[in-house]
């Protein structure tokens, strides 16, 4: 079986799994916010940009998902750690990390696994508890104007959206 294969197989196992709380590695949009800090927050961008999401489990499981590149195109990867691997809180600058307290907690109710034209995972939803939420490969990228570019699928980041219908 293909790797994109096996981490499709895996997304799906997720099904009937509860997740206990989130935290992440966030990285800012744009560098330098109007206070001169990096500005993880944009009204305009429906999206939270990490570096890496990690969804801790009821059985002392904990899941690591973030990207993976083929050639020029990315897309999700799913790892599965022991609860004890913590969670590397170093990050700074550009990043941060959190606890990610706004995305639901509870039972994994259904996966959706979308793929890209060259087969990489660009999308999973998932609803969790009932809520919904979808995990993208993608980037957000801030042009010289000030302005941000939301780069929906194919890119390096996780781009997280809460609530959005499938």
């Amino acid at each position: 079986m293909s790797f994109v294969a096996t981490q499709v197989a895996e997304f799906q196992k997720l099904v009937g799994l509860r997740v206990v709380d989130w935290h992440g590695v966030e990285m800012a949009l744009r560098e330098w916010g109007p206070d001169g800090l990096p500005s993880f927050m944009e009204p305009s961008v429906p999206f939270l940009q990490l570096l890496v999401l990690h969804a801790r489990l009821e059985l002392d499981e904990q899941l690591e998902i973030s990207t993976y590149q083929n050639n020029d195109n990315w897309g999700l990867m799913l790892t599965r750690l022991p609860s004890s691997s913590g969670f590397r809180a170093d990050h700074e600058g550009i990043f941060r990390t959190r606890s990610l307290a706004e995305l639901p907690s509870g039972s994994i109710d259904s996966v959706q696994v979308f793929r890209d034209f060259a087969g990489d995972i660009e999308r999973i939803n998932l609803v969790v508890a009932g809520s919904f939420l979808s995990l993208i490969a993608g980037e957000v990228y801030e042009n010289p104007d000030g302005s941000l570019q939301v780069q929906v699928g194919g890119d390096e980041s996780v781009l997280v959206q809460i609530g959005a219908g499938a």
